[in-house]
């Protein structure tokens, strides 16, 4: 059996929090070790950091809605990020930050990642020649001005791609860096997807979308996979000795987001009945879908594309619970020690392997119950 469990964002006031310190206004003051300052890691945004914060603390996070919630919970005291990128999520909902007024140092270039495995011929030079058309016409910073201003259910316009050509574009992307390329209602959205499109449409081709982690999306762009990667790419001088960049398509902002001036912890609570009539994020599709509509009808259901997009919903304040099984949530929970599981379930429900309706997986079938026997009695 498995059983069905909540996860939700557990906010807790700890001790050396730095709401004992002095209220942040500018960047100047966290150059000091007394200060932690969020990163990726691994980004251009991570070095900027470095060089302006030498004498601080750095923590690391790979998922932005973990860099988020850190922050809120007072786990580190700023956070370094794309602007624009946090200007949509506090847009959208993300409470209890701010943005700093200054810019840390000079922005950094956008541009597409094009495969030199690709079977489209002079793919680079046709989507630079592309883009140069969008900056002269104004469509560009039309499509950046839009998206950068995007509010929950703003779309992509139409855009006419063929739906048969003998030119098929495949696009590498991540569905989760709002407003370049995310997920709304289970579809792809945002700028670079809306730019992958006029693409298609500019070159007659078919468009397919691939979507893989941000980890591995240079190296899918330099491989077979993909025709061109468009996911908010930063295209720095060390990254274009590896990879195969297209002229800058827009710029962005590195800058610095800390704690709003009256964020105060949200309620403590891990009882299930607390969450009756709360927001549930559950993946579309799902058998998580029907519990929560039966156990939980006056709850307002939030359907999200995936698992880390439920998860960082809740951590972001966007979603109140997110529900799913037992195991995949204590999981995200030693991954995300923001989070906790309310207490109690929804409803319980039997797990089982799939096998075709035929002779030998029937016989498969057989032996796999066999095994499944000998490992439960022992």
């Amino acid at each position: 059996m498995k059983k069905i469990f909540l996860l939700f964002v557990f906010m807790m006031l700890l001790t050396g929090m730095s709401q004992a310190k002095e209220m942040i206004t500018s960047v100047s003051q966290l150059n000091n070790p007394e200060y932690i300052i969020g990163t990726d890691g691994s980004s251009p945004l991570h070095y900027i950091a470095k060089r302006f914060f030498p004498n601080a603390k750095f923590s690391y996070y790979t998922e932005v809605f973990n860099g988020y919630a850190a922050l809120k919970t007072g786990k580190i005291d700023a956070f370094v990020v794309n602007q624009s990128e946090a200007e949509v999520a506090i847009n959208n909902g993300l409470e209890g930050v701010r943005l700093l007024p200054e810019i840390l140092g000079e922005p950094i270039n956008i541009a597409a990642g094009i495969s030199r495995k690709t079977k489209i011929k002079n793919l680079k030079e046709k989507f630079n020649a592309f883009i140069a058309e969008l900056k002269a016409d104004g469509t560009l910073d039309e499509m950046s001005e839009r998206w950068r201003a995007y509010k929950s259910g703003d779309e992509i316009p139409d855009i006419k791609v063929p739906e048969k050509s003998d030119i098929k574009l495949r696009v590498a992307t991540t569905g989760t860096v709002m407003p370049f390329t995310f997920y709304a209602d289970g579809t792809l959205s945002g700028l670079d997807i809306e730019l992958s499109k006029r693409f298609a449409a500019y070159l007659g081709a078919e468009i397919k979308f691939e979507v893989y982690n941000f980890s591995s999306i240079l190296t899918i762009a330099n491989s077979k996979k993909a025709d061109i990667a468009l996911s908010n790419l930063y295209a720095t001088p060390e990254r274009a000795e590896s990879m195969n960049f297209s002229d800058t398509i827009y710029t962005i902002n590195p800058a610095v987001l800390v704690r709003g001036d009256k964020t105060a912890p949200v309620k403590n609570s891990k009882k299930l009945s607390d969450f009756y009539n709360k927001k549930i994020a559950v993946v579309t599709g799902t058998i998580q879908d029907r519990f929560v509509k039966e156990h939980m009808p006056d709850a307002e259901i939030l359907y999200f594309q995936s698992t880390s997009d439920c998860i960082g919903a809740v951590s972001m304040g966007k979603a109140d619970a997110f529900c799913n099984e037992e195991l995949l949530l204590k999981l995200a929970v030693k991954d995300n020690n923001n989070l906790t599981i309310a207490d109690g379930y929804l409803d319980k429900f039997n797990y089982a392997l799939i096998f075709g309706k035929n002779s030998k997986s029937d016989k498969l079938r057989g032996e796999f119950n066999d095994y499944l026997s000998r490992i439960k009695a022992n």
